[in-house]
């Protein structure tokens, strides 16, 4: 049976709101079990601010450029993944 109205318009405000509420809730349920299966796999990224690691840093810091600066850090960053397969960031914190 055609009634000439779009089909939103047959449902009424209540069913209308009920039915947003039910997609928006299956998309964030859908959406946060993709995102808690990665994390869950996902290996720890930060390696902890050892002694030896900050005077590495420091010793980077001292380069004049920044990019000689941020090299001298992805040199770190790269012999610490050959030692240890979660090694991938520096946890250097904010002074």
């Amino acid at each position: 049976m055609k009634t000439g109205l779009p089909s939103f318009q047959i449902l009424g405000p209540r069913e209308r709101v009920a039915s947003a509420v039910a997609a928006l809730t299956c998309c964030v349920g859908t959406v946060g079990a993709i995102v808690l299966c990665f994390y869950s796999d996902a290996p720890e990224t930060w390696s902890l601010p050892t002694p030896k690691l900050m005077a590495d840093v420091a010793r980077c810091e001292l380069q004049r450029s920044r990019t000689a600066r941020d090299q001298c850090k992805q040199r770190l960053a790269t012999q610490g993944l050959a030692r240890e397969p979660n090694y991938a960031r520096l946890a250097i914190p904010d002074h």
